[in-house]
C-alpha cells in the first residue's frame, strides 16, 4: 500500500489497518517528505509576507518622496545640469 487507509466497522480489519498505517507512517521517507512539505509551506508563507512588507515599504518611500523632495534619491541635479548645457556622462555614449 502506498498511502494510509481508513478504518472500517470490523474490529479485526481495523487492527490490521492500524498496524499498516503505523508502519507506513514510521517509514523514514514518508516522515522526511512530510517534514519537507511543512518546511516548504512555512518558507513560502514567510517569503510572501516579506514581499508584501517590502512592497509596502517601497510604496511608503515613494509617497514620502512625492510629497517631500528627496534630493538623495532624486536625479534632478543631473537634469538641471543638462538643461544648462552641461554634458552629463552617459553609458550610452561609450557604446
Amino acid at each position: 500500500m502506498n498511502k494510509s487507509i481508513r478504518l472500517t466497522n470490523t474490529h479485526e480489519l481495523d487492527d490490521v489497518i492500524t498496524k499498516v498505517n503505523h508502519f507506513y507512517n514510521g517509514l523514514w521517507m514518508v516522515s522526511a517528505t512530510r517534514c519537507f512539505k511543512k518546511w516548504r509551506q512555512a518558507a513560502w508563507n514567510l517569503c510572501k509576507v516579506f514581499a508584501a512588507l517590502l512592497f509596502l515599504l517601497l510604496m511608503a518611500i515613494q509617497a514620502f518622496c512625492a510629497v517631500y523632495e528627496c534630493p538623495r534619491f532624486s536625479f534632478k541635479s543631473n537634469n538641471i545640469q543638462a538643461q544648462q548645457g552641461l554634458r552629463v556622462p552617459s553609458l550610452r555614449s561609450y557604446v
